[in-house]
């Protein structure tokens, strides 16, 4: 059903398996517009390891609450992994009001001047903390913005017990979650749909 509603939307989708696919799933991916991408890194840190992470001066850090800021999340997410801008406005529409401290779901960003330059989010579940939407608009990468983005949510997740992070790690991302401390532990295997 859900897979259904993903075909009819006509936006651009993703399908991730951890195990390899078979040829008869990719065959049906293929069939229905999906085109094979390279494998991407599962990496995993015991949280407490991570390596130190800072700023730089005239940056913070914060949580991202409220439907007021979630067009803004979207769109810093999208320049960040050069997207159409509604691709990231829908991945900004789940931020709601919940701003408990082990809420399951919690949005990220780093702020320059007060408006947001990098994103991430924190999935919280069965102890584990995953780390997803790190992204860092081009005309600031390579300050550490990611890295932090990256460590700070999981060092507050830990604050409630998780000990665990995992993530998916991109091709240019990859080094920067070695330097944290994250390791190899398997191989996600993706399609991707972009509707013309």
């Amino acid at each position: 059903m859900l897979f259904r509603s993903l075909m009819a939307s006509g936006a651009p989708a993703a399908v991730l398996t951890t195990a390899p696919p078979t040829e008869a799933l990719s065959n049906f991916l293929a069939s229905q517009g999906f085109a094979r991408h390279p494998g991407l890194p599962g990496m995993a840190v015991e949280i407490e390891r991570l390596a130190s992470t800072k700023l730089p001066a005239g940056y913070s850090f914060s949580r991202v609450v409220g439907m007021d800021r979630a067009n803004e999340w979207g769109d810093a997410f999208a320049r960040g992994y050069e997207l159409p801008l509604g691709v990231g406005r829908a991945f900004a529409a789940a931020i709601g009001d919940n701003d408990s401290a082990d809420a399951p779901i919690q949005y990220f960003g780093i702020l320059k001047d007060g408006r947001l330059v990098c994103t991430s989010i924190v999935h919280l579940r069965d102890g584990v903390a995953g780390i997803y939407g790190v992204a860092t608009v081009p005309e600031e990468r390579k300050k550490g913005l990611g890295a932090h983005a990256t460590a700070e949510p999981l060092r507050l997740a830990h604050r409630f017990g998780y000990r665990v992070g995992v993530l998916q790690a991109s091709e240019a991302g990859h080094p920067i979650y070695g330097r944290l401390g994250f390791v190899d532990v398997s191989e996600v295997f993706l399609y991707v749909r972009m509707p013309s």
